[in-house]
């Protein structure tokens, strides 16, 4: 069993010198979008049995209706179920559950009512539990995953607008909470998303906050906030705290449009988050409605999901592309999946601004699901130029005799030192006892010249010293070869 140290939390790290610390862009699957009739990513989850399974969105137009400039279509939404082994090639099962055209033999799990814009009565119709309750299914959680203590199917589902639960056992058939709605916060029309605490023992939901939380009139309401529940039912409100906004780093507090304006020209339209180690990762969408209303996504990360580390705001994890692309409008993700070497990240993109700005040549919104790759424990490096750079680790426990490096020297060099938890030098563990590394790796040893000298010290408290040169490094792991 191995242990792992990633960079990407800041409290495995002392103090650095001649490096940037620099977020890792996805690099875009060369056959996006993955699902040509997908119009949005509602969840997906890996199972322990290997499989990929995606919960996704199709949109079905109401005829006549093209409002904000003839842009975009008004239309209800289907949520439709596939499966896949290696995240890239899709099975859509004929589920039977759903009547569409005349025939079951489709992929469509629920029936929603309808979407922004004024949809005619006849195409309301919101697909009802046996109890005759409206069910929506959009952050779902499995509970053969992550602990999930008083759910009540191994499927539980938040609401689109953050407000109701529903649980099921095969993530195709779903009852409604008798409870819903559970909690209200005064209206959101952005994604919300809800993780199992199991530091509190708590279930923690990141939402838009209730104007009795947030200072500014109330639709000043652009930012995140959380509130916590022992059973999804009954939620604290003494809990709610306002946890995740812009600030003058971003953009200056303007007030140009009278009531009207929110504040800030860039604005944390939301966030989805996960448990990743004992850290909480979120991927944030960060508004800029003072370059056309585009919004990229942005990595966040917190120790108890209430204080959270931003990286730099000009370092988006998935940036938007140039005029001419179907996602260079508005792009927004879900958490990680890690598919063997990689991480796999699943976002929903548009050709069109959140100021109705086309950035393609298309007519009309067109959102569409797109998977970008990043390298396994390469969320977050340390960046060193042709000028040496060292990172300084903080104390950390010994717990094997051997040492691999997460890094990327295929064009520089990698040296590194042993020390005492209190920074004193161990002999013959120094640089110069080092043999260097020039690759590029996810597990590269790190060798010393003396063998088992380093096995010596299993059981002590540590710091490492590695200095880099024209490349990077992003985490450490212990153990066996």
């Amino acid at each position: 069993m191995r242990s792992a140290i990633e960079f990407l939390d800041s409290r495995t790290v002392e103090h650095t010198h001649f490096l940037d610390r620099r977020v890792t862009p996805i690099r875009r699957y060369e056959h996006n979008p993955i699902i040509p009739e997908a119009n949005d990513i509602a969840t997906v989850l890996k199972g322990n049995d290997g499989v990929i399974r995606l919960w996704y969105k199709t949109k079905v137009p109401v005829p006549g209706i093209r409002p904000h400039g003839g842009r975009i279509v008004i239309g209800v939404y289907r949520l439709c179920y596939a499966e896949s082994t290696d995240g890239i090639t899709w099975t859509r099962p004929e589920l039977g559950l759903k009547d569409v055209d005349g025939s079951k033999a489709n992929n469509v799990v629920l029936n929603y009512a309808g979407t922004m814009g004024p949809v005619p009565p006849e195409y309301k119709k919101p697909d009802v539990d046996s109890a005759g309750r409206p069910v929506e299914a959009n952050c779902i959680l499995d509970r053969e995953l992550t602990p999930m203590p008083h759910t009540r199917g191994r499927f539980t589902a938040l609401s689109h607008h953050g407000t109701s639960f529903a649980f099921s056992d095969d993530g195709l058939t779903w009852t409604a909470y008798p409870e819903n709605p559970v909690v209200s916060f005064g209206g959101s029309d952005t994604y919300n998303s809800f993780v199992f605490d199991p530091d509190t023992g708590r279930y923690v939901l990141f939402h838009r906050p209730h104007p009795n939380i947030h200072a500014g009139w109330a639709r000043v309401n652009r930012l995140v906030a959380r509130i916590e529940s022992d059973d999804l039912v009954n939620w604290d409100w003494d809990s709610a705290r306002c946890v995740l906004d812009t600030d003058s780093r971003d953009a200056p507090a303007v007030n140009p449009k009278g009531d009207s304006q929110r504040g800030r020209l860039q604005q944390f339209y939301g966030v989805n988050v996960v448990r990743h180690g004992d850290l909480f990762v979120g991927l944030a969408q960060l508004l800029d409605d003072g370059r056309n209303g585009w919004f990229d996504v942005h990595l966040v990360h917190s120790r108890d999901g209430i204080d959270w580390q931003r990286e730099l705001p000009d370092q988006p994890l998935i940036p938007l592309l140039g005029h001419g692309h179907w996602d260079s409008g508005m792009v927004w993700a879900k958490p990680p999946i890690p598919m063997g070497d990689d991480l796999y990240i699943y976002y929903t993109g548009s050709n069109m601004s959140h100021q109705y700005q086309m950035m393609n040549d298309e007519t009309l919104d067109q959102r569409q699901i797109g998977l970008g790759i990043i390298r396994r424990g390469r969320l977050v490096g340390y960046h060193a130029g042709e000028a040496e750079g060292e990172l300084l680790t903080r104390p950390f426990m010994l717990t094997a005799g051997q040492l691999f490096l997460n890094a990327d020297a295929s064009g520089g060099e990698i040296k590194a030192a042993v020390a005492q938890g209190n920074g004193k030098p161990v002999p013959g563990l120094g640089k110069e006892d080092f043999t260097p590394i020039s690759g590029d790796g996810l597990e590269l040893p790190m060798v010393w010249g003396e063998p088992g000298k380093l096995a010596e010290l299993v059981g002590q408290r540590i710091r490492l010293r590695i200095a880099v040169r024209t490349g990077a490094i992003y985490g450490l792991q212990m153990g066996q070869r």
